[in-house]
């Protein structure tokens, strides 16, 4: 459940944010919210990059049909590439961007987390 919350949070944030700051502003929304909630590592980096990699896919489709596709075929042409396929690289590299700043605020929660000493009793 906190799965979705968090990746929810964090596509919704960075839509919102990305209204008005630039692009990177995505890897501060996925820093603080893994900061602020906490869940297990894997869980971070995976809700940070599907809440990115979907927002980012969207954003990228939707640019593409209102343009007719001009500038996506124009680089597809330049990379030899399916212009299908730019969407989902754009997604992609925002999905690893989304996931590495969530797991890095993961981090940082734990570096102030107290530590229980198992051996101490």
């Amino acid at each position: 459940m906190k799965f979705i919350l968090k990746t929810l949070v964090i596509g919704l944030l960075a839509w919102g944010t990305q209204q008005f700051l630039p692009f990177w502003s995505v890897a501060a929304v996925g820093f603080a919210t893994s900061a602020l909630i906490k869940t297990k590592s894997h869980t971070a980096f995976f809700a940070g990059f599907w809440g990115i990699f979907l927002l980012w896919f969207t954003k990228a489709y939707f640019i593409d049909q209102q343009t007719n596709s001009i500038l996506t075929n124009r680089i597809g042409e330049l990379f030899s590439l399916s212009p299908m396929l730019l969407p989902f690289i754009t997604a992609l590299l925002g999905g690893l961007i989304g996931g590495i700043s969530s797991s890095s605020g993961h981090y940082f929660r734990e570096l102030f987390e107290r530590k229980r000493n198992i051996y101490h009793r």
